[in-house]
Protein backbone atom coordinates (compact mmCIF):
# COMPACT_ATOMS: atom_id res chain seq x y z
CA UNK A 1 0.00 0.00 0.00
CA UNK A 2 1.55 3.09 -1.02
CA UNK A 3 1.99 6.12 1.64
CA UNK A 4 -0.37 8.27 -0.17
CA UNK A 5 -3.07 5.74 0.27
CA UNK A 6 -2.28 5.19 3.96
CA UNK A 7 -2.85 8.78 4.21
CA UNK A 8 -6.20 9.11 2.68
CA UNK A 9 -7.27 6.03 5.18
CA UNK A 10 -5.86 8.31 7.94
CA UNK A 11 -7.86 11.25 6.48
CA UNK A 12 -10.74 9.24 6.25
CA UNK A 13 -10.69 7.38 9.85
CA UNK A 14 -10.30 11.16 11.37
CA UNK A 15 -12.87 12.59 9.32
CA UNK A 16 -15.47 9.30 10.32
CA UNK A 17 -14.25 10.03 14.11
CA UNK A 18 -15.22 14.08 13.46
CA UNK A 19 -18.55 12.66 12.33
CA UNK A 20 -19.45 10.72 15.14
CA UNK A 21 -18.54 13.53 17.07
CA UNK A 22 -20.45 16.54 15.09
CA UNK A 23 -23.63 13.77 15.49
CA UNK A 24 -23.02 14.02 19.34
CA UNK A 25 -23.02 17.54 19.21
CA UNK A 26 -25.48 18.33 16.97
CA UNK A 27 -27.97 16.36 19.88
CA UNK A 28 -26.77 18.13 22.18
CA UNK A 29 -27.52 21.45 20.31
CA UNK A 30 -30.76 19.92 19.88
CA UNK A 31 -31.78 19.90 23.34
CA UNK A 32 -30.16 23.03 24.04
CA UNK A 33 -32.07 24.71 21.57
CA UNK A 34 -35.38 23.16 22.43
CA UNK A 35 -34.72 24.29 26.38
CA UNK A 36 -33.77 28.07 25.31
CA UNK A 37 -36.67 28.18 22.77
CA UNK A 38 -39.05 26.90 25.75
CA UNK A 39 -37.86 29.35 27.99
CA UNK A 40 -38.25 32.24 25.54
CA UNK A 41 -41.40 31.55 24.70
CA UNK A 42 -42.69 31.00 29.03
CA UNK A 43 -40.65 33.98 29.32
CA UNK A 44 -42.77 35.96 26.16
CA UNK A 45 -46.13 34.40 27.71
CA UNK A 46 -45.03 35.85 31.36
CA UNK A 47 -44.31 39.31 30.01
CA UNK A 48 -48.01 38.78 27.95
CA UNK A 49 -49.66 38.11 31.28
CA UNK A 50 -48.08 41.47 32.59
CA UNK A 51 -48.81 43.42 30.17
CA UNK A 52 -45.37 44.21 29.11
CA UNK A 53 -43.13 44.60 25.47
CA UNK A 54 -39.92 45.36 27.32
CA UNK A 55 -38.14 44.78 30.89
CA UNK A 56 -34.64 45.93 31.69
CA UNK A 57 -32.98 43.76 34.66
CA UNK A 58 -29.33 44.46 35.58
CA UNK A 59 -27.27 43.39 32.27
CA UNK A 60 -29.88 42.64 30.06
CA UNK A 61 -32.97 44.86 28.21
CA UNK A 62 -35.51 41.79 27.27
CA UNK A 63 -38.08 43.01 24.84
CA UNK A 64 -40.74 41.11 22.91
CA UNK A 65 -40.34 41.87 19.16
CA UNK A 66 -43.04 41.14 16.38
CA UNK A 67 -42.61 40.59 12.76
CA UNK A 68 -44.86 39.56 10.05
CA UNK A 69 -43.40 36.50 8.26
CA UNK A 70 -44.58 35.54 4.31
CA UNK A 71 -45.95 31.96 3.80
CA UNK A 72 -46.82 30.87 0.60
CA UNK A 73 -50.37 30.00 -0.43
CA UNK A 74 -51.01 30.30 -3.58
CA UNK A 75 -47.61 30.05 -6.12
CA UNK A 76 -49.50 30.94 -8.82
CA UNK A 77 -51.30 34.16 -7.57
CA UNK A 78 -48.05 35.25 -6.42
CA UNK A 79 -46.77 34.50 -9.56
CA UNK A 80 -49.12 36.30 -11.71
CA UNK A 81 -48.94 39.52 -9.35
CA UNK A 82 -45.00 39.31 -9.60
CA UNK A 83 -45.29 39.63 -13.22
CA UNK A 84 -48.14 41.67 -13.53
CA UNK A 85 -46.44 44.53 -10.84
CA UNK A 86 -42.95 44.10 -12.25
CA UNK A 87 -41.85 42.50 -8.74
CA UNK A 88 -39.76 39.96 -9.63
CA UNK A 89 -37.22 40.84 -6.23
CA UNK A 90 -40.05 38.52 -4.29
CA UNK A 91 -38.68 35.27 -5.62
CA UNK A 92 -35.15 34.06 -4.12
CA UNK A 93 -33.19 33.98 -6.76
CA UNK A 94 -31.54 30.35 -6.84
CA UNK A 95 -32.34 27.61 -8.86
CA UNK A 96 -34.11 24.11 -7.85
CA UNK A 97 -31.27 21.63 -8.62
CA UNK A 98 -33.45 18.69 -8.66
CA UNK A 99 -35.74 20.91 -11.02
CA UNK A 100 -33.13 21.72 -12.93
CA UNK A 101 -31.35 18.41 -13.85
CA UNK A 102 -35.07 17.63 -14.95
CA UNK A 103 -34.77 19.96 -17.81
CA UNK A 104 -30.93 20.56 -18.04
CA UNK A 105 -30.43 21.09 -21.86
CA UNK A 106 -33.27 23.39 -21.95
CA UNK A 107 -33.01 25.93 -19.41
CA UNK A 108 -31.58 29.39 -20.17
CA UNK A 109 -29.23 31.99 -18.14
CA UNK A 110 -27.93 29.35 -15.86
CA UNK A 111 -25.07 28.40 -15.57
CA UNK A 112 -22.74 25.63 -14.54
CA UNK A 113 -20.13 24.94 -12.01
CA UNK A 114 -18.79 21.94 -10.42
CA UNK A 115 -19.24 21.25 -6.99
CA UNK A 116 -16.55 18.42 -5.68
CA UNK A 117 -17.02 16.96 -1.93
CA UNK A 118 -16.03 13.40 -0.39
CA UNK A 119 -18.38 10.71 0.08
CA UNK A 120 -18.00 8.20 3.23
CA UNK A 121 -20.08 5.94 3.47
CA UNK A 122 -19.54 3.20 6.20
CA UNK A 123 -19.71 -0.51 4.92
Amino acid sequence: MSSRVKAIKTRVSAIKKLDKRAERLGEQLKEVNAAKDKLQWEAIDLMDKEGLKSIKDGDYAVTVSEMDVPSLKDFMSLWNWAKKNDVPEIFQRRISSKAWREHEQDVPGVVTYTKRSLSIRSR
